[in-house]
């Protein structure tokens, strides 16, 4: 692949989104292995500081995507694609990305998002999967694929496995009475598991901490404290979290 650069398009996040700090890690490890990758953000000197990384960082305006290079799409912008006019403060940004000769790779972690925004109109079949300038498919799991390649017959998608940096994710065998979770997932589920926990007094003597604006330092830290882990996740292609929970000894209960 050589001359090839290899661009991971990223949304410009300052709050903690897991499924970025797995972009940043892709670049990462492309970078150990001999190829060159690099994140693209749309705001000048924008950075993801929630979790630690020197990651090779590009910037939109300052960056030709050539045809012999890749950009690896997430797939939450199919919903740009599908609807430009809607959308038409990222569709500028969009196009300037798309409409170049690069080989189109979509990443999908959220494959359950695929037809949000598409019409019940039965004669209107739209999505970026489907464009000819899109070459490969990456899914998270066994079960994202064949979800995709169900719904796009003919469509082969390329499944990866997600790593955790156990460097920061490891265990600790010494626990605190504390649980935690993840609030932004599925809050109305950890209401109610919480809420009977505390009415039957089975968790009087525990404490319970939410995982939220934290970085990844502070919440590997609260997992090694955490005897337990609630998941109350959603439809995704692969929760992380859990895993990290686990890989910091938690006993992980829920979905």
């Amino acid at each position: 692949m050589e001359n090839t650069n290899i661009y991971y398009w990223s949304p410009d996040y300052h709050s903690t989104v897991g499924g970025v700090k797995i972009l940043y890690r892709h670049v990462d490890i492309l970078n150990d292995n001999g190829f060159s990758a690099s994140i693209i953000h749309k705001k000048a000197g924008f950075r993801c500081d929630w979790f630690d990384n020197t990651t090779r960082i590009s910037y939109v305006r300052k960056i030709t995507l050539r045809e012999n290079d890749y950009l690896v799409i997430p797939e939450k912008y199919d919903s740009v694609y599908k609807n430009p006019k809607r959308r038409r403060k990222a569709f500028k940004t969009f196009s300037t990305l798309f409409d170049t000769p690069a080989k189109k790779i979509i990443f999908v972690q959220g494959p359950y998002s695929t037809f949000k925004g598409c019409s019940l109109d039965e004669d209107e079949i739209k999505s970026i999967y489907l464009d000819k300038s899109v070459v490969a498919l990456m899914v998270v799991s066994d079960d994202s694929k064949n979800y995709l390649e169900y719904a796009f017959p003919g469509m082969q998608a390329a499944r990866i496995h997600n790593s955790i940096n156990q460097d920061i994710f490891s265990y600790q065998g010494e626990k605190k009475k504390q649980i935690c979770f993840m609030p932004n997932k599925n809050p109305d589920d950890a209401l109610q598991v919480i809420s009977i926990l505390k009415h039957r007094g089975r968790i009087n003597d525990f404490t319970i901490v939410p995982i939220e604006n934290r970085s990844e330092l502070e919440t590997a830290q609260i997992m090694k404290d955490s005897l337990f882990f609630l998941s109350f996740g959603y439809q995704e292609g692969f929760s992380l979290p859990p895993a990290e929970a686990m890989a910091c000894g938690c006993i992980v209960v829920g979905y």
